[in-house]
């Protein structure tokens, strides 16, 4: 899928994105809730197992959100490719052309040499 210039996001990318900045939110939730003292040994288990289990789904989104980007980067590296062999394409055909006037050029130099020993000789 081919992304058009500009910073728009894909919608999957912003879903994650979304997803992540919540999963981080619930994160530094439960780690203020586990620094709180009188915590029971079990409630404070459960919240080291919840921190532990954002952690890996943050580790999740993180890791989809880089195979998005690095998917629309190839994307975008293939779009390069093509319009680079389309400059030098062009150029090739420019210089074809600036090649053919230094001939002309050449040719009518010459001729304006010719004339001028013609001249001379008379």
């Amino acid at each position: 899928m081919a992304k058009k210039k500009g910073t728009k996001k894909s919608s999957p990318e912003i879903i994650f994105e979304m997803t992540l900045e919540k999963v981080r939110e619930s994160i530094r939730e439960a780690d203020q809730m586990r620094l709180k003292k009188g915590l029971d040994e079990e409630t404070l288990a459960l919240l080291d197992e919840s921190a532990f289990q954002l952690r890996k789904a943050e580790r999740t989104l993180i890791a989809k959100i880089q195979k998005e980007v690095s998917a629309q980067i190839e994307d975008s590296t293939s779009d390069l490719a093509s319009k680079a062999a389309e400059i030098r394409e062009k150029v090739k055909k420019m210089n074809k052309t600036a090649k053919g006037l230094d001939y002309v050029e050449k040719f009518f130099k010459n001729i304006a040499a010719l004339l001028t020993s013609v001249g001379k000789i008379k």
